[in-house]
C-alpha cells in the first residue's frame, strides 16, 4: 500500500487486520484445517510442527489460532495463551469454532534470519470425543467429526513496514505422537512422560469443519487464586469386614499431611480429600522408576459405613465412589519418566471432591493440589452475602461452588457424570442467582449464541445446548426451551443492554411462532422437574408434577408467559406493531387457560392444586379475582404447613418459591421457615448430610440410607442453587426495580429474621457497590447500615414499611431506640427521622 493509506484487511483465518504503507506478503493460500495424514491406534492426540525462518527483523509477530478438539500451542517451546484453559471452548460444532489470537513477539527471535518453532497438541475433546458418541461415525451418523484437526495463522510484520502472514497447511509436518496419548471429556486423560514426538509427515487438509469462525466468549481459566491442598490423605491396602451384602471397610495402613511427601506402594491406595467438590484438575509433583504408571480415579463421594451394598455403594468404605458417574471413567493414567517432574492435565477436567491413587511400582507424590477450573474468574466476582448462622453460610459457599463448577463455557448442568451438558431449564432458573455472584453477561450471551446455532429450522430450540445427541426436533418442554425467551429477556433486565434484546429478536420470533402453530408444541414432560409427590386432601388432586395433565397446565402457564416477555420487550426496543401482536396473543392465552383451568371461584380447579400450581398462578397474576388472590396465598401457605413447612416443587417451582412466597403471596415468614427446614427435602437437608456444592436431589445422598439410584445422582447439579436470588433480594433487600432496567435505579428493602440474626451483603453494578447489611443486637435492637455508589437511586424501605427516595451515600438506620434517625456520612440527619419499627 503507498505511503500515507492503510486500510483493513480480512485475512483468511478469518480475522481482520489493519495493515499500513508498505509491501505484505501471505505464504501459502490462507489458513485451513489440516490433520495427520495417517493415524495410529495408540494414540487419539496429534501434534504440528513449523518452522519459519524471518525475512526481515520482526516488530511483531500475532498468532490466530483454533482447532478441532481441544488445543494448546507453543512458539520454540513456550506456550502461548496458557491463561485459557480448554480452548476453544464448547459450542455447537458444526456451526462455530472460536478463534483466539495471541501476540507473541515476546516468544519469538525477532532477528532477521531467525529460524521459530511453532507447535500445537490437539486432542479428541469436544469435537470426536465421547460426548458426541462413544461409537465411530459409521455407527452414529450424527457424530461431526472424526479426527482432530489445527488452523492457524502466524502475521509477521517486519521493520521495515511490510509483512508476512503463514498459514496452515499441507506443508506443516503432523502426527499422533507425543506423551498425551489421549484424552476425552469423560473419561481424562492418558500421559506418558516418556514419549516425545516422532514420525512427523507433511499433512492433509481436513474438511470436517465448515462453519463460522468468531471471537472466543466465556474462556475457561484455572483459578488458581482457589487451588484446594488436602485436608487429609491416607493409605489404604486390604478390606476388614466384608459380606456377602457389603464391601468392607478398606484398612488405613498410614496417614499424611498435607504438607508431607506422600510414599504409595504397589497393592495400596493413596486417597486424597480436598474438602469442597468442584470443577477442577489435579496438580501434583511425582519421583519414581521411569516407566511407573499412577492410575488416578476421581470422585464426589467416598463410599461410606460397612460399604453395605444396600445403601448404594460400590466399594468398601473409605474408597471413591464412582457410580454416580455411569459410564464415564474420569481417570488418568501418568507414566513417569526418570527423576522429579510435574503433572497437570491439560485437555480434561473432573468433578470431584477426592482422588484415588494407585501405582505399578513405588512411587513419591508432593505438593498435591486440585486447581479449580472455570469461566468465571476472579475478575468477574461481583458479589458476596454473609449471615449470622454458619449452615446458612455453608449453603451460599455450596451455591457459589456450584455456579464456579457449571459455568465452564455453558452453564453445564453438572462436571462429572457422562453428561455436563448445557440444560436449558438448570440455566434458566439459576441465571439471577448467578448474576449477584458474578458479571455473568458476556457467559450468557455466548450460550444464547450457541442456543440459536442449534435451533431447529421450524423454530424449536432444544432443551440442551449444544445438541451433541441430536434429538429428534420436536424434543420441546416448558421451562425448557422456553429459555430462548427467559435467558435474553432476563439479561435485558438485569444488566440494561438492549443488544442482547436485539441479537435474539429474529430467533426468539421464530419461536413464538412454533409455539402458536403447534397445538401441542411440549411433547416431553419434564414438568416440575424432580419434585415430591405432594400429598392434598381435595378430592381429585393429581400429586404427580410429571402426570400427563399437570404438565399441560404448566405449558399453559408458560405458553402465556413467555407471550407477555414478547410484549414487554417489544414495547421497550420500539416495536411496537409486534407489541401488539403479543398483546393480542397475551388475550388469547389468558382467555384459554380460564377456560380449562380456573374454577368459577377464580382459583385454579381442584385436579391441578398443588405448590407449584399456585406459585405459577400468583407470579402470573392468574387468580380471577382480588378474593381468589388470597384464597390462592392461603392454599399456598397451607399446603406448605400440611407437609411440615416443607417444599414439595422441583426445578420449575423451586425456582420462583421463595420470591413468589415473599413479594406475591406476602409471607417471607413461610419463605424463611423453608430456608430453616432442615428436614428432606430442604436446602440445608443435604448440608446437613456433609453436601459442599448443590446436589441434584434434595436427598442424593442421606446419612440414615446412604445413596441415591446412580443412574440420576449428581452431587454438584447448581439448579436449586436459585435460593441465593432470594438471599440477596429479600434477606439482603439489595434487588431490582421491577419498572427499571439495570441497576441506576433500584431497591433496598431487607426482610430480616431474628433466626438469621444478621445478613451482610455487597453488589458491585456497573455504578459501584451497593452494600447491605443488619444484625440483631444482644438487647433485641436491629441496625442496618447501606451505601448507593455515586451514579445510583434507590428506594429504600424498612420492615415496618416506611419508605423513602435515596440517592449516593452511606446510611444507617437504627429501632428500638428513643430516637430512630437516618445517619449519613456519619452525621444525624433530623430531616430524615423515622419512625420506630
Amino acid at each position: 500500500m503507498p505511503s500515507g493509506t492503510s486500510a483493513t484487511v480480512k485475512l483468511p483465518c478469518g480475522d481482520e487486520v489493519e495493515y499500513g504503507p508498505g509491501r505484505h506478503e501471505i505464504r501459502g493460500d490462507g489458513a485451513r484445517f489440516i490433520s495427520p495424514a495417517e493415524t495410529n491406534a495408540a494414540c487419539t492426540v496429534a501434534v504440528f510442527e513449523k518452522a519459519v525462518v524471518n525475512a526481515r527483523r520482526v516488530v511483531k509477530a500475532s498468532l490466530d489460532v483454533t482447532g478441532q478438539g481441544v488445543f494448546r500451542v507453543y512458539a520454540n517451546g513456550r506456550e502461548i495463551g496458557e491463561e485459557d484453559f480448554m480452548k476453544p471452548g464448547f459450542t455447537s460444532a458444526e456451526k462455530c469454532r472460536h478463534v483466539f489470537t495471541y501476540d507473541i513477539t515476546d516468544a519469538i527471535d525477532v532477528a532477521k534470519g531467525a529460524r521459530n518453532v511453532l507447535s500445537a497438541t490437539v486432542a479428541p475433546t469436544w469435537w470426536c470425543d465421547a460426548i458426541y458418541s462413544p461409537k465411530p461415525k459409521t455407527e452414529y451418523p450424527w457424530r461431526l467429526g472424526e479426527r482432530v484437526a489445527l488452523r492457524a495463522g502466524l502475521l509477521l510484520v517486519y521493520d521495515d513496514g511490510t509483512s508476512e502472514y503463514v498459514a496452515t497447511g499441507p506443508d506443516w509436518l503432523s502426527s499422533y505422537s507425543g506423551p498425551v496419548r489421549g484424552a476425552d471429556l469423560y473419561h481424562g486423560e492418558i500421559f506418558d512422560a516418556r514419549e516425545t514426538t516422532g514420525g512427523m509427515k507433511p499433512s492433509v487438509v481436513n474438511r470436517e469443519f465448515s462453519g463460522e469462525l468468531r471471537r472466543p466468549a466465556a474462556k475457561i481459566a484455572l483459578r488458581e487464586d482457589l487451588a484446594l491442598s488436602p485436608v487429609q490423605a491416607y493409605v489404604v491396602k486390604g478390606v476388614e469386614g466384608a459380606t456377602d451384602d457389603a464391601f468392607g471397610r478398606a484398612k488405613v495402613v498410614r496417614r499424611y499431611e498435607p504438607s508431607d511427601a506422600m510414599a504409595l506402594s504397589v497393592g495400596e491406595m493413596l486417597v486424597v480429600d480436598f474438602g469442597q467438590n468442584a470443577s477442577a484438575v489435579p496438580s501434583f509433583a511425582v519421583s519414581g522408576t521411569a516407566g511407573s504408571t499412577l492410575h488416578i480415579r476421581h470422585s464426589e463421594m467416598l463410599n461410606e459405613a460397612n460399604g453395605e451394598k444396600a445403601r448404594g455403594n460400590d466399594g468398601p468404605a473409605g474408597t471413591p465412589y464412582l457410580a454416580s458417574l455411569r459410564a464415564a471413567r474420569a481417570e488418568i493414567f501418568y507414566t513417569l519418566r526418570e527423576g522429579e517432574q510435574t503433572y497437570r492435565p491439560g485437555f480434561t477436567f473432573f468433578g470431584y471432591r477426592y482422588v484415588g491413587v494407585t501405582s505399578t511400582a513405588p512411587v513419591t507424590l508432593r505438593d498435591f493440589k486440585s486447581v479449580p477450573v472455570s469461566s468465571v474468574t476472579k475478575e468477574m466476582e461481583r458479589g458476596t452475602i454473609t449471615t449470622g448462622d454458619a449452615r446458612v453460610n455453608r449453603l451460599i459457599s455450596n451455591v457459589r461452588w456450584g455456579m464456579l463448577s457449571n459455568y465452564l463455557s455453558i452453564p453445564t448442568d453438572c462436571p462429572q457424570r457422562d453428561e455436563r451438558l448445557g440444560w436449558t431449564a438448570d440455566t434458566q432458573v439459576f441465571m439471577n442467582s448467578a448474576a449477584y455472584l458474578a458479571d455473568t453477561y458476556g457467559f450468557l450471551r455466548k450460550y444464547l449464541q450457541d442456543l440459536r446455532d442449534g435451533q431447529f429450522d421450524d423454530g424449536l430450540y432444544t432443551c440442551f445446548v449444544p445438541n451433541v445427541r441430536h434429538v429428534p426436533p420436536h424434543w420441546a418442554s416448558c421451562g425448557w426451551t422456553d429459555a430462548g425467551i427467559i435467558i435474553p429477556y432476563r439479561l435485558w433486565k438485569w444488566y440494561g443492554r438492549r443488544e442482547i434484546v436485539d441479537e435474539s429478536w429474529e430467533s426468539m420470533e421464530r419461536y413464538m411462532s412454533f409455539l402458536r402453530y403447534h397445538e401441542t408444541p411440549y411433547r416431553i414432560n419434564h414438568g416440575d422437574w424432580l419434585a415430591y409427590e405432594h400429598k392434598d386432601a381435595r378430592p381429585g388432586v393429581d400429586g404427580r408434577a410429571q402426570s400427563k395433565k399437570y404438565v399441560e397446565m404448566l405449558n399453559a402457564c408458560f405458553r402465556l408467559w413467555m407471550v407477555r416477555l414478547m410484549k414487554e420487550m417489544a414495547q421497550a426496543t420500539g416495536r411496537e406493531a409486534r407489541a401488539k401482536h403479543y398483546g393480542e396473543r397475551e388475550y388469547h392465552c389468558r382467555m384459554a387457560f380460564d377456560l380449562e383451568y380456573v374454577g368459577r371461584d377464580g382459583m385454579i380447579r381442584d385436579f391441578w392444586k398443588g405448590q407449584c400450581s399456585s406459585l405459577y398462578m400468583l407470579k402470573l397474576g392468574l387468580c380471577g379475582s382480588d378474593a381468589a388472590r388470597e384464597a390462592t396465598k392461603k392454599y399456598l401457605v397451607d399446603n406448605i404447613r400440611a407437609h411440615g413447612n416443607r417444599l414439595q416443587t422441583g426445578f420449575l417451582g423451586t425456582g420462583i418459591l421463595l420470591p413468589t412466597l415473599t413479594f406475591e403471596a406476602g409471607a417471607p415468614d413461610v419463605a424463611y421457615d423453608l430456608l430453616f427446614q432442615d428436614h428432606d427435602p430442604s436446602w440445608l437437608y443435604s448440608v446437613d448430610q456433609g453436601a459442599t456444592t448443590i446436589w441434584e436431589r434434595w436427598n442424593s445422598y442421606t446419612k440414615e440410607k446412604g445413596f441415591g439410584p446412580a443412574s440420576m445422582n449428581s452431587f454438584n447439579h447448581y439448579a436449586y442453587g436459585c435460593v441465593l436470588e432470594w438471599l440477596f433480594a429479600a434477606a439482603a433487600g439489595i434487588r431490582q426495580d421491577r419498572a427499571s432496567t439495570g441497576w441506576r435505579h433500584f431497591e433496598l428493602a431487607p426482610l430480616p429474621d431474628r433466626r438469621l440474626g444478621s445478613c451482610s451483603a455487597t453488589y458491585r453494578s456497573d455504578c459501584g457497590v451497593i452494600e447491605s447489611a443488619w444484625r440483631y443486637e444482644k438487647d433485641g435492637t436491629w441496625t442496618w447500615t447501606y451505601a448507593i455508589p455515586v451514579g445510583s437511586t434507590a428506594t429504600v424501605r424498612l420492615p415496618d414499611g416506611t419508605q423513602c427516595e435515596k440517592g449516593p451515600g452511606r446510611y444507617t438506620a437504627l429501632s428500638g431506640t428513643k430516637e430512630d434517625v437516618w445517619v449519613q456520612d456519619g452525621k444525624h440527619d433530623k430531616s430524615a427521622t423515622m419512625t420506630s419499627f
